[in-house]
């Protein structure tokens, strides 16, 4: 994880009404996570919520593999991965600043049950 603090992801709605996130540097591997395997799924993106908490508290590593990426959460931190080549860079970040992207991510997708 690179020093010093992070420019924060812009989140959009395109012009064909999809949900978006726009960022630079290696959290573009997290707003490219929000857009290819969580998608426009906010149970998906609550459970995402819940096994934070859970790996927060525990002292086991819970992970989540989606379409692109892998994600492994411990107590320490939040891992980004990406499957395939190409699909950008793994990321660390803090528990703080993965909850706040999804939060931010199922506020503009909408939180219908």
């Amino acid at each position: 994880m690179p020093k010093g603090k992070r420019k924060k992801p812009r989140f959009f709605i395109d012009e064909k009404g999809m949900p978006r996130v726009e960022a630079n540097g290696d959290m573009k591997s997290a707003a490219m996570f929000l857009q290819t395997d969580i998608q426009a799924d906010s149970a998906m993106a609550r459970e995402l919520l819940r096994l934070l908490d859970q790996a927060e508290t525990g002292p086991i590593a819970t992970e989540f593999v989606g379409n692109a990426y892998a994600v492994t959460m411990n107590h320490d931190q939040v891992v980004i991965e990406p499957l395939y080549e190409g699909q950008g860079q793994k990321i660390a970040l803090q528990h703080g600043e993965f909850k706040e992207l999804v939060e931010k991510w199922l506020d503009l997708i909408g939180q219908d049950e």
